[in-house]
C-alpha cells in the first residue's frame, strides 16, 4: 500500500491510500482543488479512487464532501448517525449520492481490501477509526479521540503502519489563549490524544512488524514538532522500543506527506 496524508489538522483532513486492489480516501476536509494539487505534487496524476470513508461529521473531515463526490463519482461510507448529523448544506447535496452505512466493529470489503471500523471517543454522535488490511499488510488509522480503550489492543496491535493522532501538549494547551471551555473539551475523554497519550498507546501496539508511524492531527496552536518528537522518543525509551527500526513521519496541515510505502 501507498499512503499520502494530504492534509491533517483542525482546518481540514484527508488521506489517500493506494492498495493493489483498491484506492480509498479517508475524509474530505480539504478542497477538491487542493486535493488534486497535492496528489499531483506527490506524483499521482491518475486519481481514480474506489471509495470515500468518513470518520465522523465534523467540518474539518466533511467540509468538502460535496465537491469531492461530485468530481470523483465514488461511493461513500459513513455511519448513519454521522450521516444524519452532517451540516444541512452538505447533507442535502449528498443524500442522493451512492452511499453505504457502516457501524462500529463492522468489516467491509472493497475489492480485496478489508476495512474494520473501530469506535472512538470524540464529541460527535459517532467517530470511527479504521483497520485496513490487504494481502499481508495492515494499516491502522486512529484520530479524534480522547482516549483509546485497551480492549481494542488485540485488534490494533502489530500493524505495519500506524496513522495516529498526537494533537496537543498539555502545558501548551493550558497556557494557550483558548477559552477554558475549549481547553476542557480538548483535554477531556471526548477530545483528542495528547502527545504522551499517543506514544503510550502506541507502545502497547507496536511489534516487530511495525515499520512506519505517521503522527496526524497535530494542533498548530498547542503543539510543536520539537515537543512532539521529544515526548514520543522519551516515552518509547521508557518502554524500551527501538526507534531505529521505525520510520517516523509528521503530517502537516498545508502540504502533503511523502508517499509512505507499506
Amino acid at each position: 500500500m501507498k499512503i499520502i496524508v494530504l492534509g491533517s489538522g483542525s482546518k481540514g483532513n484527508s488521506t489517500y491510500i493506494i492498495g493493489s486492489s483498491a484506492t480509498i480516501i479517508i475524509d474530505a476536509g480539504i478542497s477538491f482543488k487542493q486535493f488534486k494539487k497535492r496528489l499531483n505534487d506527490s506524483g499521482i496524476e491518475t486519481i481514480n479512487p474506489d471509495a470515500l470513508l468518513i470518520t465522523h461529521e465534523h467540518g474539518d473531515h466533511t467540509g468538502n464532501m460535496c465537491s469531492l463526490l461530485n468530481k470523483l463519482n465514488v461511493n461513500y461510507y459513513i455511519n448513519e448517525r454521522s450521516y444524519l448529523s452532517l451540516s444541512p448544506d452538505i447533507y442535502h447535496n449528498i443524500k442522493n449520492l451512492n452511499h453505504t452505512f457502516v457501524s462500529p466493529f463492522e468489516k467491509i470489503k472493497i475489492n480485496d481490501m478489508e476495512i474494520e471500523f473501530i469506535p472512538l471517543s470524540h464529541d460527535t454522535v459517532e467517530c470511527l477509526g479504521m483497520v485496513i488490511k490487504e494481502n499481508d499488510k495492515k494499516v491502522v488509522y486512529i484520530a479524534d479521540t480522547g482516549y483509546l480503550d485497551s480492549e481494542y489492543r488485540p485488534i490494533l496491535e502489530g500493524a505495519n503502519c500506524y496513522l495516529f493522532e498526537a494533537n496537543y501538549d498539555p502545558e501548551m494547551e493550558m497556557n494557550s489563549n483558548r477559552c477554558q471551555r475549549l481547553k476542557n473539551r480538548v483535554l477531556g475523554d471526548r477530545g483528542h490524544l495528547s502527545n504522551e497519550d499517543s506514544a503510550v498507546n502506541l507502545s502497547y501496539l507496536i511489534t516487530d512488524k511495525t515499520k512506519n508511524i505517521v503522527f496526524i492531527h497535530r494542533s498548530q496552536e498547542c503543539n510543536s514538532l520539537d515537543v512532539l518528537k521529544e515526548t514520543v522518543f522519551r516515552v518509547f525509551n521508557d518502554f524500551s522500543i527501538d526507534v531505529d527500526k521505525i520510520v517516523f513521519d509528521y503530517a502537516e496541515q498545508d502540504y502533503p506527506s511523502r508517499i509512505i510505502e507499506v
